[in-house]
């Protein structure tokens, strides 16, 4: 199958004019045949074999592709797009940097560029075109040279050329069409007026639509002065006047006048005033045959406009409009419904005008061609008919015959092209509109134009619906709904898609599910900083935003990544809650801790009830290791209180504050104790009792583990975890003594903080 690189040459080489279309489908032709035997051949080889193209021409059409595909900047300007390329270069879409303005850089091609005298021509009139002015005028900013290229930066139309809107909708509407050359006139006039200069290639692809209605004149003076050579046809041949087609030298601004007329018949009709096999049968047609009425084209147009393009496109120059203020003052006539007032001395040639009119053809240019198709119109209805040679007798039949013929060959050309390039319907309708053109008076004719009918219906179908897609998607997208947006746009019918509207749904595709991609990143990319800074709340939320595209990707990925949010929330929760418990048990701790040394055991079992109430998951069994303690020491000093009060009245020996006390024991209240000694009463309090002394009168004593631990415990609560060590001096169970050891060495650090606390 032919590449894409096959596609751009065939592309560059029917710009440029070296080959028709009919070369080209004849030369992948060819390019199928070699793949169904097993060969490999690229277009540019096949097109130098059959003699389409030189080898050097071929290989310049190389190098400008090549070009086209990796220039990205010409100086100081920056290239976007590439917005269209001819015969001269290529034109891009490209931001100058310096001004910060968006331009239209036209790129010479290389093969232009190696002809010093074209390059000089075309910098100056570049440099020409940039003095003028005018609103209907593409403005010229800058002509030179960086980068090893030639370039001229002209003024951006947002907006689209002529020839693409004709591609679209296949003509334009009569008012439109002379607002449009009612435009271009004013232009023609300013570059007479102010630079004496000649376009010499005006057509539909060089007349840009700008959005707010404003047509502008595109390439003016460049087309001919970089190509001009002399006895050299220079022009687009489609459009080109007589004068140029022959190669003459004194061009003038009546050849303009020709091509716009031939640009304005293409505007109104559909199609191109000639059409041929080749560029240089169309080129010839220009100079030979009679010009086809635009009315048996399509037979709403008015008289005026039909003598207007007639006298526009006169052959003999002398018979023109000789100026382009000429033109316009009957085009603003036509428009007002008036006849043009230059223009009525013309009119449809009659048959016998044409008959006389060929034969002085055929003797003034016997080499042209043998016989020449020319337009009639007999009793108001067009018709065709054949010139005879002299001596040759009528043949009406056989004539209609042949037309038939001919015409259903042709049909089956053009349907032939529409079946091998479904994508291409504007230049299918042309080719039938072509036919229709040439054979309307053949039942092949006629089934040219209704099929023409059909692929403008069906284009103006699959733009109405393309329309209407796009905006219910947009609207669905707007509200950030791409899901549904994209299967809206997937909704367009298949039958639908060709041409621009296939490239027009396909782009709007893309464009939807890059806006998703990008809004679903950017939520992942939230969603993980917001992870990343363990904001894991906010992280779920951001998540689930993505729920709002309607996108089953990106409700998968909220669904699968919002657990895991989840999850780390509930951990940093867990571990949260555990860090708060952790700081209240080592407050409560510190608090019961004082609370023991002042022998406050009520106290400090108040508040190990109060941490065990609101933290009873988090830290308990040290919590309840604490409790066990402050209750084990209230209960034995209970107990030691209540031996002390039984043995009032009795010699005792107790230590308190590491003083030895010892005499009769007068009296025990809630707070103190008082013993009289043989010198006198001493006083003190009961939280001074030695705590080894509690134990004894508690009656905790012995040597068994059990009481080595109830002492050990004793020992901590009041503040002595030396004495408590000591306690468990006997205890074998090396693991039980481990978590002892652990747990006194825990108080005596609480101790010292505490006394160092006290001490500052």
């Amino acid at each position: 199958m032919p590449t894409s690189h096959d596609d751009n040459l065939a592309d560059a080489a029917i710009g440029q004019g070296l080959v028709s279309k009919g070369d080209v489908d004849a030369a992948l032709a060819e390019i199928k045949y070699a793949e169904s035997i097993g060969a490999t051949v690229t277009l540019d080889v096949v097109l130098v074999k059959q003699g389409f193209v030189s080898r050097e021409q071929a290989d310049d059409l190389l190098s400008e592709i090549a070009q086209r595909r990796t220039l990205k900047k010409v100086g100081k300007f920056e290239l976007i797009e590439e917005i269209g390329h001819g015969a001269m270069g290529t034109v891009y879409k490209a931001r100058q940097a310096v001004m910060n303005r968006l331009v239209a850089l036209k790129v010479l091609s290389p093969r232009v560029a190696k002809n010093k005298s074209s390059v000089g021509r075309f910098i100056k009139e570049a440099r020409a075109v940039a003095k003028l002015s005018h609103a209907n005028i593409i403005q010229g900013y800058d002509v030179g040279q960086a980068d090893g290229h030639y370039y001229f930066a002209m003024e951006y139309v947002d907006g689209e050329s002529l020839g693409q809107r004709l591609g679209r909708e296949g003509k334009i509407g009569e008012p439109e069409a002379l607002d449009i050359v009612e435009q271009i006139c004013r232009a023609l006039i300013h570059a007479q007026a102010s630079a004496k200069i000649v376009h010499r290639d005006i057509k539909p692809d060089n007349i840009m639509l700008a959005t707010n209605g404003t047509a502008k004149l595109a390439d003016l003076g460049l087309a001919g002065a970089v190509g001009e050579v002399g006895g050299v046809a220079i022009g687009t041949p489609r459009f080109i006047s007589p004068e140029q087609a022959e190669g003459r030298h004194d061009i003038d601004a009546r050849s303009d006048i020709y091509s716009l007329g031939a640009t304005l018949f293409n505007i109104v009709t559909g199609v191109p005033p000639f059409t041929g096999a080749t560029p240089k049968q169309v080129a010839l047609k220009h100079i030979t045959e009679e010009l086809p009425d635009p009315r048996s084209i399509d037979p709403e147009l008015s008289a005026g406009i039909g003598r207007l393009i007639t006298m526009m496109m006169t052959k003999p120059r002398e018979q023109r409009y000789q100026t382009a203020e000429e033109l316009l003052e009957d085009v603003r006539l036509v428009r007002e419904g008036l006849p043009p007032r230059r223009a009525l001395k013309l009119g449809p040639p009659e048959p016998s005008q044409q008959r006389a009119a060929a034969r002085s053809r055929r003797k003034s240019t016997p080499l042209v061609l043998p016989v020449i198709a020319v337009l009639a119109l007999l009793a108001g209805a067009a018709a065709f008919v054949l010139t005879r040679e002299p001596g040759e007798p009528p043949d009406q039949t056989n004539n209609a015959s042949r037309q038939e013929v001919e015409a259903q060959k042709a049909f089956e050309e053009a349907k032939k092209f529409e079946s091998w390039n479904p994508d291409a319907v504007g230049e299918a309708i042309g080719k039938y509109n072509a036919v229709y053109t040439s054979y309307h008076g053949t039942s092949w004719g006629q089934k040219a134009k209704e099929r023409a009918r059909q692929l403008l219906t069906r284009n103006k179908t699959a733009e109405i619906k393309l329309e209407e897609v796009k905006k219910a998607a947009r609207e669905l997208a707007a509200n950030k709904r791409f899901g549904p947006a994209i299967e809206k746009l997937e909704s367009y019918p298949h039958s639908l898609r060709f041409g621009r509207w296939k490239r027009g749904i396909e782009d709007e595709i893309k464009k939807t599910k890059s806006q998703l991609a990008s809004s679903f990143r950017q939520i992942k990319q939230e969603a993980e900083k917001e992870a990343r800074r363990q904001r894991y709340r906010d992280a779920m939320k951001t998540a689930r935003r993505a729920l709002i595209f309607e996108d089953e990707a990106a409700t998968r990925w909220v669904k699968d990544r919002t657990p895991e949010y989840e999850r780390r929330l509930k951990q940093q929760q867990a571990s949260a809650r555990h860090a708060r418990a952790v700081r209240s048990f080592n407050i409560a701790r510190t608090s019961v801790v004082k609370l023991e040394l002042k022998r406050d055991y009520a106290g400090a079992g108040a508040v190990c009830d109060r941490y065990l109430k609101k933290y009873s998951q988090d830290r308990p069994e040290e919590a309840l290791e604490l409790k066990a303690e402050v209750s084990a020491a209230q209960e034995i000093c209970k107990k030691a209180i209540a031996a002390l009060r039984r043995t009032t009245g009795q010699t005792v020996l107790i230590r308190a504050k590491g003083v030895l006390l010892e005499g009769t024991l007068r009296k025990v209240s809630e707070a103190t104790f008082t013993i009289e000694t043989s010198i006198t009463a001493i006083t003190r309090k009961l939280i001074d009792i030695d705590p080894g002394d509690l134990l004894n009168l508690a009656g905790v004593t012995g040597d068994g583990p059990a009481t080595a631990q109830r002492r050990a415990q004793f020992f901590l609560a009041t503040g002595e975890p030396a004495k408590a060590q000591r306690a468990l001096a006997k205890l074998d169970d090396e693991e039980l003594l481990g978590k002892w050891k652990a747990r006194i060495e825990k108080r005596k650090t609480l101790l010292n903080s505490i006394r160092n606390a006290r001490s500052r």
